[in-house]
């Protein structure tokens, strides 16, 4: 509490000083004011107050008041008490007001930007495939060759014969290349096969009665036999030695179908039937196979 005492001295000594003055110059009016009342706080002893009271000719007492009550004076008739001018009032603390609850708004989550699918090399379209060209003339077997025939087939009345090693083929309609006898030799010798034109005329000898077969076997006869026993291939040897004896007299196998894949000579290579409807190629390097080929 001692930090009010310096303020309070000078206001209790300021006040002593104007009753003096108030003394001095008498107001017959005027009532002589009460002897002061002393701030405690400003006088901490009654010595100090008896000095004060001595000093000024006036009554003082000690009164115990709480430090921050000031001595009030009665008012003056001539004197005008100085007054202090108030000290500002201290503003009330100012309370920031609260903030507002504000909603956060998160930052953008960063998404990693979306890796394209790798690129696919173009696939390779398939080359198309050319439709076959239909053919003027259609092959006469079921399952064609490829390419197209020389011509339409060719029927014709058709014998044959089989051998110990091969078959015969007499046709009565000569092919587009004069032949009417077709040799198929079994003994995978070359030519496998030959083609011939039929050497025997009506009035010729049917057999060679100087040949005797066998029992149970046969000589070919006519145009089979002319070529049985006069043909020859170097060095396969005699085609009676390939074909060997005949199996069953020669028979007719009815019309059969004949179709080539050339005209040219140098080209011979003709689809025939044969008995047991079976087709034989005959190629153009003398060599043949059954059609359909296995």
């Amino acid at each position: 509490m001692n930090h009010f005492r310096p303020r309070h001295l000078v206001v209790t000594v300021t006040l002593a000083l104007l009753a003096a003055a108030c003394q001095a110059a008498p107001a017959p009016s005027v009532t002589p004011p009460a002897a002061p009342t002393v701030d405690a706080g400003a006088l901490t002893s009654q010595a100090q107050v008896d000095a004060m009271a001595a000093a000024t000719g006036t009554a003082l007492h000690l009164m115990a008041l709480a430090p921050s009550a000031a001595a009030t004076l009665p008012p003056s008739a001539t004197a005008t008490p100085t007054t202090q001018a108030p000290s500002s009032p201290t503003p009330p603390p100012t309370t920031a007001p609260a903030p507002s609850a504000t909603a956060t708004r998160k930052p953008p989550t960063s998404v990693p930007p979306t890796k394209p699918p790798p690129t696919k090399a173009p696939t390779a379209l398939p080359t198309p495939t050319a439709l076959p060209t239909a053919c003027p003339v259609a092959w006469f077997v079921a399952g064609p060759p490829a390419g197209c025939p020389a011509a339409a087939p060719v029927s014709s009345l058709t014998v044959a014969e089989h051998f110990q090693h091969g078959l015969m083929l007499w046709r009565q309609t000569p092919d587009v290349f004069g032949s009417q006898i077709y040799a198929i030799f079994f003994d995978n010798q070359w030519p496998r096969w030959n083609p011939t034109n039929d050497q025997w005329k009506t009035g010729d000898p049917v057999n060679d009665p100087t040949i005797i077969p066998p029992a149970g076997l046969f000589q070919p006869v006519r145009g089979f036999g002319v070529f049985w026993r006069n043909a020859n291939f170097v060095p396969a040897g005699s085609a009676r030695d390939r074909l060997g004896w005949a199996t069953d007299a020669e028979f007719s196998i009815g019309s059969e179908p004949m179709q080539c894949r050339s005209t040219d000579p140098s080209t011979y290579d003709c689809l025939v039937a044969g008995p047991g409807n079976q087709v034989y190629d005959l190629e153009a390097n003398n060599q043949w196979s059954l059609w359909p080929p296995p």
